[in-house]
């Protein structure tokens, strides 16, 4: 939905297209083929929409060229499709991309490029496009999926996706941290090892991470002690991060898979200096 409260249906068509439906207030829905209107190409996979916060309507896909492309509606003008791959010097996409916004107002398009790393194409107000290497810049595994974006209320931006070993992972960005040119997302490797911490981690840390970032006694009851009498397996590896639970710079990170059984103990190893 646009911010004039247009309800919105993209979709790619038979005929290769991407077409919307849509109803504005008060009237019936209609059809406009977007590829036709914004010139684009046609697409070879599922479009997604979403709006940044100044109203632009923006559909992402991956079209028949291997690029990322966008149809955008700037309110006040008419469809303009732009190659988002080309003006961020990003490689071909090999799944269907996802957009989503980060509190800063920087639009994030997130895909699995053929490299099978997660990329992700930035785009921060009054900037052009970048492409960031998330998995490069986070230490992250190949993917062998479609990435999924999200914000979690503390304003951490997370990218979550099946990994080649079969696990979930996430690449995650803390509000206010590194990245792209502009500050929208990384600029190159993080530097941090696998999900344990490891050898890898910055030499730049605080005494404390933010809370947002230390699990609460509510969502994880062990962590909210130093007793390591009180902590299952790796407990003192644990209640030393407890007390002191490290926070390496604000870039991006790819912590632990999220489907081992002592996954949410590795939320306070992730960061753990070692």
């Amino acid at each position: 939905m646009t911010p004039g409260g247009t309800a919105r249906v993209v979709y790619q068509a038979v005929d290769g297209d991407i077409h919307e439906l849509y109803l504005v207030p008060g009237q019936s829905w209609f059809d406009d083929d977007l590829s036709a209107l914004g010139s684009g190409p046609q697409a070879a996979s599922a479009p997604f929409g979403y709006v940044t916060p100044d109203g632009t309507a923006r559909v992402v896909y991956m079209a028949v060229d291997g690029d990322v492309h966008e149809l955008f509606l700037v309110p006040g003008y008419s469809w303009h499709d732009g190659d988002l791959s080309a003006a961020g010097g990003g490689p071909h996409t090999a799944s269907a991309p996802f957009g989503y916004v980060t509190p800063n107002g920087t639009a994030r398009v997130v895909y699995q490029a053929v490299d099978n790393d997660v990329h992700e194409l930035s785009l921060v107000p009054g900037q052009s496009w970048h492409d960031l290497d998330l998995s490069a810049a986070g230490s992250g595994p190949h993917t062998a999926g479609a990435p999924f974006g999200y914000v979690t209320p503390d304003g951490t931006a997370r990218v979550v996706y099946m990994a080649v070993d079969g696990d979930v992972h996430e690449l995650y960005l803390l509000s206010g941290g590194g990245g792209s040119p502009g500050g929208g997302g990384g600029a190159g490797r993080s530097g941090m090892g696998d999900g344990a911490g490891g050898s890898g981690a910055n030499s730049a840390v605080l005494d404390r991470p933010p809370s947002a970032n230390v699990p609460s006694a509510t969502a994880r009851p062990f962590a909210a002690s130093a007793d390591q009498e009180s902590l299952p397996v790796r407990a003192p590896a644990v209640a030393t991060t407890a007390r002191r639970a490290a926070l390496i710079d604000r870039v991006w990170s790819d912590p632990a898979d999220l489907l081992v059984t002592d996954a949410w103990i590795d939320v306070l190893v992730w960061n753990e200096r070692r």
